[in-house]
């Protein structure tokens, strides 16, 4: 493996290990605005945007996307937000989501202006399934 492609592979690694696709997604999920098949956060500078797989005409899913950018600039129709800003962190994943392909991840100040939010999306995210498990309750088997 030459040094790009090693440096490469250490800075998704840096990613997967930060959790920052983990602490995105949760995020646009609770404390997103869900328009049209994505949910989309946006605080200050920084936009996160989550499009969920859908099937083309062909009934051929699509995989799921999850962008964050640093604005300089917005602009749209009122419902999705475009960017002119850097895209700071991409991923997809695969319709099986099994596993995220890591695109584009450049660190910086902006990651910290994920854990205010991260961390009141993770105490909805708790609450939603404790909610769930007492009203939907394990069948025991015996």
């Amino acid at each position: 493996m030459d040094d790009l492609e090693s440096r490469i592979q250490a800075r998704k690694q840096e990613a997967i290990d930060k959790k920052i696709a983990e602490k995105a997604l949760l995020i646009a999920d609770y404390l997103g605005t869900d328009k049209g098949g994505a949910h989309t956060f946006v605080t200050g500078n920084l936009t996160i945007r989550y499009s969920i797989a859908s099937s083309d005409s062909d009934g051929v899913s699509n995989s799921s996307n999850l962008r964050i950018t640093m604005n300089d600039d917005k602009h749209g129709d009122g419902s999705l937000i475009y960017s002119s800003g850097s895209v700071v962190f991409e991923a997809y994943y695969p319709e099986d989501n099994r596993f995220i392909n890591i695109c584009a991840y450049v660190p910086g100040s902006w990651e910290y202006q994920l854990e205010g939010p991260y961390t009141t999306a993770a105490i909805r995210h708790t609450v939603a399934q404790e909610e769930y498990r007492r009203n939907y309750p394990a069948v025991e088997t015996h």
